[in-house]
């Protein structure tokens, strides 16, 4: 496969990926949406058997919206890069980020089976799960960096894009928010204009 084979291969791997993103980024809005209307309206009246359905339904949206999100980054996102990489290989940085993400989550099962089996001997347990959560959390907080949000101004800068920019102004205010409390809109709205442009800029590679 020749080179514009390969990049065009890449950035339809991608858009398929961020598409993706953002349909499991919605879910869990939807979810987190149930389970705050419920709760609102609790003030007013409760309906157990209606609190019992939100409930059920916002494990169900998160879960499969968490399924989604991780084929996504793993099965769609980390191969794009790493073809993107191939191409130009100043995108090498953007693929070490999903293999950071990788590795944090790697890290956050690993640390919840430790922590689950040294908590049925110890209480030390739950500080091992808090230990490896919070290295999972940095580590993951980097990977995110650097294949979102220097991958959309990277792939600014290649394709001159204007919504790349867009893309990674708004994962920028995602990160900020995601230090205080992670609502999943902004990074939505950012997956949603990386599958926007990602497409502008696969158009632009199969016409030239």
């Amino acid at each position: 496969m020749d080179s514009k084979a390969l990049e065009l291969q890449a950035l339809t791997t991608l858009r398929r990926g961020f598409l993706y993103l953002a349909v499991a980024s919605l879910m869990i809005i939807v979810g987190m949406a149930s389970i705050i209307g419920v709760f609102f309206f609790a003030r007013v009246s409760v309906v157990r058997g209606l609190t019992e359905a939100a409930i059920l339904f916002f494990i169900t949206a998160v879960f499969i919206g968490g399924v989604v999100a991780l084929y996504a980054v793993f099965k769609k996102i980390r191969p794009g890069m790493r073809q993107l990489a191939s191409v130009d290989k100043s995108f090498g940085i953007c693929y070490t980020g999903t293999n950071l993400i990788l590795a944090g989550f790697i890290m956050l099962i690993l640390g919840l089976l430790v922590g689950a089996v040294a908590l049925m001997t110890t209480r030390a347990g739950i500080l091992v799960f808090l230990g490896a959560y919070m290295a999972a959390l940095a580590i993951t907080f980097i990977g995110y960096i650097l294949s979102f949000i220097v991958g959309a101004f990277k792939l600014n800068a290649k394709y001159g894009i204007a919504l790349f920019t867009a893309a990674g102004v708004v994962y920028i205010l995602d990160a900020v928010v995601a230090l205080s409390i992670r609502i999943g809109l902004l990074s939505a709205v950012g997956h949603f204009l990386m599958y926007i442009a990602l497409g502008r800029a696969s158009l632009a590679q199969a016409k030239g």
